[in-house]
């Protein structure tokens, strides 16, 4: 297990943890960050990147972009100012990303009064807006209790 950030990749399972929740990605984006993670610091070209995901198969580099893409957005990476993935015409990619011992815990989520208060009132309006369809069947149409909200809120406001 890898971790950098507030990430942790597990190189068996291929699996790109952030806290305790797995980041969604594609099955060949989590083999190119296992091939960059494998090489921590060195680049590897496109050619060992298609040798090592895509063995006995044609594949037009120009994939690789795509997937990197994928993997720098899974990781709220710039390419532009990397702190994860750095590029280099001529060499390929490299994760450049410094090991920890464990991943940087999250920040808890805070809640200001303001924003308890706001969500207590949205649920309320919600409720009451609930019980003014009950049993005319408007609740099964989603654009019409969207709409019935949005109106409420701007009254309130």
């Amino acid at each position: 297990m890898t971790h950098f950030d507030t990430f942790s990749f597990d190189e068996t399972e291929r699996t790109l943890w952030r806290g305790q929740q797995v980041v969604p990605m594609t099955r060949k984006a989590r083999e190119v960050l296992a091939c960059l993670v494998e090489a921590r610091g060195l680049f590897v070209s496109k050619a060992e990147i298609l040798a090592r995901v895509w063995p006995d198969t044609y594949v037009v580099p120009e994939n690789i972009k795509v997937l990197v893409r994928e993997i720098r957005r899974a990781l709220h990476d710039d390419s532009h100012n990397p702190q994860f993935i750095r590029s280099e015409a001529g060499r390929g990619y490299a994760f450049i990303a410094s090991p920890l011992d464990r991943p940087v815990p999250l920040p808890a989520p805070s809640w200001s009064g303001g924003d308890l208060a706001a969500l207590a009132e949205g649920l309320e309006a919600l409720a009451r807006l609930a019980r003014s369809l009950n049993g005319t069947g408007g609740a099964t149409r989603p654009r019409y209790v969207a709409a019935r909200l949005v109106h409420s809120s701007r009254k309130s406001a």
